[in-house]
């Protein structure tokens, strides 16, 4: 009782001290900026993007820089393949080494952008007492999280404020299989992909870098149908879309209004005072009509991006797909941008910040330090005393810590030692179960016996050939067959039969299956 005591009280101590710890990060991030200030940070120094966006029958491309807080395109282009179907990575690999040449780049970042079709997205909260250790909880919980596993997909994720005892992602993964092989195409063209984003969050960063809005709805809107996202934090949460099903301008801007109005429902309001969140609508060439449509019928008050485009300084031409490619190279520059990339699985560079104040105050504080030395060591011998006298008195605490640490080590031992033995074959319990699911009721079993990977039963049946096929279709069996031939019991007018298979999910049969 008393270590279960002790546990939950270290528990409690844990949940109090991240809450705290969150509480002064956030407090501390303004001084820290101002501590860390230098001439190369991200704000002023020099950078470059290439961006390639990949989509049915086209590779678009753009290059662009920013200097001193300014962005400008130097160039953009476009290449057309068959309008049927994605460009192969073969394809993806020599249009961008041509387009590297034409455009004239010569050190970039490389950014790929995929349909938003080929992510899935996900939003979960986790405790924050795993905030130290983020990147493994979720690789860890990822089949769990979102509809792949870790190994096959290529994911990251953002966080959101939350509360002080969770913390909320926002999840974006992509099966791996063929954005790796766009990757692996260039590699051996000498182009390396720093960065694999989706066409919403680029179209998010956009709107987030041109209207100054940290939360806000967002849509995308031509003649085939409309793609929305909402934005939170500069976090894009969500997205959806609608297709239309007709060709009226009118009941497109009813459909439209109808779709819109549903995000604004399900998004909620902004903040606590509870603030309606703006719309921004990007309407592609072909159908500005509908702007028109939707102004005339005034139910929704909405901004445009294609008017906004004087806001960004030195790009200019917000039309077709390369609006997608200057949220992409936004993504890339701007420092504020709070962007998803699928190659990083969570895990972000650490880099070095300058601290020019920083060094002053040491300078200051080593100051400080020499002046305490020459204070009475009577002073410092007494307080030394105290401490010996105070770590004296908690010897017993300590001890009584450190056997519940030994407790939480066993524990955890024996956890992983469970868990190890419930991946590595299945339970006997719920093979017998499924045997007991799947037989037919007119079947007898005489004999039901399970080795580690392979599972033997005898028995009656009206026809031992159909059992042998329902046995094949069930998730926990594979390698189905006769043991022994079957013959017919004149005085029971059943198939006698024995049954071998093998246990779907253990390790040995898998590794004799690779073997074969």
């Amino acid at each position: 009782m008393e270590t279960a005591g002790a546990i939950k009280a270290v528990k409690r101590f844990g949940d109090i001290a991240a809450g705290v710890a969150e509480k002064i990060s956030r407090l501390s991030r303004p001084v820290l900026r101002v501590l860390t200030f230098s001439l190369a940070s991200d704000a002023v120094a020099r950078a470059s993007a290439f961006c390639a966006q990949i989509d049915k029958g086209r590779i678009d491309v753009i290059y662009a820089v920013r200097s001193f807080s300014k962005y400008s395109v130097k160039a953009h282009k476009s290449y057309r393949f068959n309008e049927e179907s994605l460009p192969s990575s073969s394809e993806v690999a020599s249009t961008l080494a041509v387009a590297i040449k034409d455009l004239g780049v010569r050190r970039a970042d490389v950014q790929l952008i995929i349909p938003k079709s080929w992510v899935a997205m996900k939003a979960a909260s986790l405790p924050a007492a795993v905030r130290e250790n983020l990147p493994e909880v979720v690789r860890f919980e990822f089949d769990r999280l979102t509809p792949f596993s870790a190994d096959e997909a290529l994911y990251d994720y953002l966080t959101g404020e939350g509360t002080g005892e969770k913390i909320e992602l926002f999840i974006a993964a992509a099966k791996a299989g063929a954005i790796t092989a766009y990757c692996d195409s260039l590699a051996e063209r000498g182009m390396v992909v720093k960065s694999v984003t989706f066409d919403m969050s680029c179209l998010a960063t956009l709107c987030s870098f041109v209207s100054g809005y940290s939360s806000f709805i967002f849509a995308e809107i031509d003649r085939c149908g409309i793609k929305s996202g909402t934005v939170d934090d500069g976090i894009l949460k969500s997205s959806s879309s609608q297709d239309f099903k007709c060709d009226d301008d009118v009941l497109m801007a009813v459909i439209i209004e109808d779709f819109l109005m549903e995000q604004k429902t399900s998004s909620g309001k902004e903040g606590e005072e509870g603030v309606e969140r703006p719309l921004i609508l990007f309407f592609r060439k072909e159908s500005e009509s509908l702007a028109e449509a939707l102004k005339t019928r005034g139910k929704i008050s909405f901004e445009t991006l294609n008017n906004l485009q004087h806001k960004i300084a030195g790009i200019t031409g917000l039309e077709g797909a390369r609006t997608l490619l200057i949220g992409g190279v936004l993504e890339l520059l701007w420092p504020k941008a709070r962007r998803f990339n699928l190659l990083s699985k969570g895990i972000r560079d650490r880099s070095w910040k300058p601290f020019l104040l920083t060094a002053f105050l040491a300078a200051v504080m080593a100051a400080c330090l020499l002046a305490y030395i020459f204070v009475p060591v009577q002073t410092e011998t007494e307080r030394l005393a105290e401490i010996n006298r105070q770590i004296n008195l908690r010897k017993a605490e300590v001890k009584n810590v450190e056997k519940i640490k030994s407790d939480i080590e066993a524990v955890n031992k024996r956890l992983v030692l469970i868990n190890n033995f419930r991946h590595d074959k299945p339970l006997y319990i719920d093979l017998i179960k499924e045997l007991t699911t799947v037989v037919p009721k007119n079947v007898w079993l005489t004999r039901v016996r399970i080795a580690d990977t392979q599972a033997n039963i005898e028995g009656y049946a009206p026809s031992a050939t159909s059992l042998v096929q329902i046995l094949e279709a069930s998730k926990y069996f594979q390698k189905v067959e006769f043991a022994s031939p079957t013959f017919r019991d004149a005085r029971m007018n059943m198939d006698r039969f024995q049954i071998k298979m093998d246990i779907r999910g253990s390790k040995t049969a898998e590794a004799g299956n690779e073997k074969k």
